[in-house]
């Protein structure tokens, strides 16, 4: 996850630091932030059935419904901060800034240990 959020953040700088970066170099800025994306992706959804068990299609259906709304959110925001600025520039770094911030607080705040079984498991 870590990595992930690294990746994105770091994919997104070119665009920040470059509005006239140029159709191909920010295609394939856009192209290494989904790849990074892709990282995370599978992780979260199986991660869910490993800590909700028996719940795992409520927290699911909690995470896409929040998922939703801040996509809403966001898409107003960035053409509220387009049409202010005249560019994209201000929203990439905004987003590279956030992606960098979870990475941030992933590293920080996640712990890995072995999980204990209750019999032997072949």
């Amino acid at each position: 996850q870590g990595l992930s959020f690294l990746g994105r953040g770091l994919s997104v700088l070119p665009l920040a630091l470059n509005p006239n970066i140029g159709l191909m170099p920010a295609v394939w800025c856009l192209t290494a932030n989904l790849t990074c994306y892709s990282l995370s992706y599978g992780g979260f959804q199986s991660y869910l059935q490993d800590v909700a068990g028996k719940d795992a299609g409520v927290v699911q259906g909690l995470t896409n419904s929040a998922s939703t709304i801040m996509g809403i959110f966001g898409s107003l925001l960035t053409g509220w901060v387009v049409e202010a600025t005249g560019t994209y520039s201000a929203v990439f770094w905004l987003l590279g800034l956030l992606y960098g911030s979870a990475a941030v607080v992933w590293c920080l705040c996640t712990r890995s240990h072995k999980l204990q079984t209750a019999g032997n498991v072949t």
